[in-house]
């Protein structure tokens, strides 16, 4: 600073923002140049500095210097870039940092992929591009990589796949040579993502003689099984997994090997239907899976659910006891609507299936069950209203059809196919197609449901499939305009009851 006219008086140090100030004293009036100095204390933070300089005769001038706060420079950017479906299936990330610079590039994680880094010097700038290429195109694939820049920033990213194959291994039988001693060759294979194990689980008056094979293959291993005792019956029971996880599970004969259990299924969490009784807590209390999970707690499945045209749902008058609620939806006297529930099976049927609905069935506008309660179908005239008319027309209509679930047979169709009934008695089996059925108030009214088989017909002419766990039955109630009372159903009034094959668990944790 200098004033060459009348010399200056004083410097003042108006602000000082991480700033050290300094000049060499002088004399009022002093008209030679005077430094000042400003140095900055934090390096990493902002920089500023004010000054005013005044005359003797009391004039001043104010300077003034800024330096922004640096841009704090970011870590490396790391994404996928690009996708092919292959096969092989490939996927490209894309590395770049361009203001340090990339230090290196590392694998942190990687499951059925071949990842392939292209050599680069540190400090680039320009982009990197990383291939990750699919082993195995049926197995789920899990890719990450971690970037670092010359500043030791670093970022993480990644790719992660599903497994493609839903399909458990298959066995067939080769040959049969009835013996004695008889001698069985049974083919396993698995197309998808290639066999992993087979496992011996139980055999009677048999040797198994599983060949050693490597694991993921694809071509069928043939497991030989040979009666030990001649004339005395021999069972066995296999179970091949796949790479994937899939399991399937093999005996021989057909029928000696089954282990069933009972089982109930209903919509959402089994374990906390409002239908609970001694069968439903003692199944719930006992069916677990082999990694011991309590199946009922794991099976609210996103394929489950309940739909109706009926009147929104209210506090049910039958089912609500003092402190509790239970929710369902009202179809009024005289009134059409359906209700229909959408429930996944948790194990394969190895019996025919209990269909039971438990319904509130009250007289028209009461909601007193221990004075109003009805049976669908019933009605009072009035020159005879001691002697009830049952008219079978005015009863709802159930229709129960089932569609393929992840574990299908093969060929089951998409569209599904109905289900027949057993008649009771005869037990011969109906069709089940809006098939009239009287409902009585708290009652649990049981429609026994034929177990299908593959390449049988139904009685509507339908080709039928053996069912599978996770296969969905479609269970439809439909009141008719004629309905004589007021019908309620809420999502817990309809569940299944069967014998599950043992093994064959599945729940929503899979």
């Amino acid at each position: 600073m200098q004033e060459r006219t009348v010399g200056i008086k004083s410097i003042t140090v108006v602000e000082a923002i991480n700033a050290s100030v300094s000049y060499q004293p002088f004399p009022p009036g002093y008209i030679y140049a005077i430094s000042v100095i400003a140095t900055k204390v934090d390096q990493s933070g902002p920089f500023s500095v004010t000054i005013r300089a005044t005359d003797t005769k009391n004039r001043t001038t104010t300077c003034f210097y800024e330096q922004e706060e640096p841009e704090e420079e970011g870590p490396p950017t790391c994404g996928v870039t690009s996708i092919n479906a292959g096969p092989p299936f490939q996927v490209e990330f894309t590395v770049d940092d361009d203001d340090d610079g990339l230090a290196s590039i590392s694998v942190v994680n990687s499951v059925n992929a071949n990842v392939t880094i292209p050599p680069f010097f540190q400090g680039i700038t320009d982009p990197v591009t990383v291939k990750a290429t699919k082993q195995n195109e049926a197995l789920a694939m899990l890719v990450e990589l971690e970037a670092v820049d010359m500043g030791g920033r670093s970022t993480v990213c990644r790719y992660e796949q599903e497994s493609t194959d839903k399909e458990p291994p298959v066995f067939e039988i080769i040959s049969q040579i009835p013996g004695p001693p008889a001698l069985l060759e049974v083919g396993v294979r698995d197309s998808g993502s290639g066999l992993k194990s087979i496992t011996n689980v139980r055999a009677t008056n048999a040797t198994v003689s599983i060949p050693a094979f490597t694991q993921g293959t694809k071509d069928v291993v043939i497991v030989e099984v040979s009666q030990t005792i001649p004339n005395l019956n021999f069972s066995v029971l296999m179970e091949a997994r796949d790479m994937s996880g899939n399991s399937t599970a093999y005996g021989y004969p057909a029928q000696s090997f089954l282990e069933a259990r009972p089982e109930f299924d209903a919509v959402g969490k089994d374990s906390i239907n409002f239908f609970k009784d001694y069968y439903k807590d003692m199944v719930i209390a006992k069916a677990r899976d082999r990694s011991g999970r309590l199946i009922n707690d794991f099976s609210d499945f996103a394929s489950e659910g309940f739909t109706n045209t009926a009147a929104g749902l209210t506090s049910d008058p039958c089912f609500s006891p003092p402190g509790s609620t239970y929710l369902s939806s009202l179809a009024a006297t005289y009134t059409e609507a359906y209700f229909e529930w959408l429930i996944t099976l948790q194990m394969k049927p190895a019996s025919d299936i209990n269909l039971q609905i438990v319904g509130c069935v009250l007289s028209a506008g009461e909601t007193d069950v221990w004075k109003q309660a009805r049976q669908t179908g019933l009605y009072s005239t009035a020159w005879a209203p001691q002697a009830p008319v049952f008219a079978p027309q005015a009863n709802p209509r159930v229709t129960v059809r089932v569609f393929p679930g992840p574990f299908a047979k093969t060929g089951f169709p998409e569209g599904g196919f109905y289900l027949d009934a057993r008649k009771s008695p005869g037990l011969e089996s109906s069709s089940l197609v809006a098939s009239y059925q009287s409902i009585q108030s708290l009652m649990d009214g049981t429609i026994l449901l034929a177990l299908p088989r593959t390449g049988n017909s139904n009685a509507q002419g339908e080709t039928m499939y053996e069912l599978s766990r996770g296969d969905i039955v479609e269970i439809r109630v439909e009141t008719p305009f004629n309905n004589t009372a007021d019908v309620r159903f809420g999502r817990d009034n309809v569940f299944l009851k069967y014998l599950g094959l043992v093994g064959t668990e599945y729940t929503t944790a899979d």
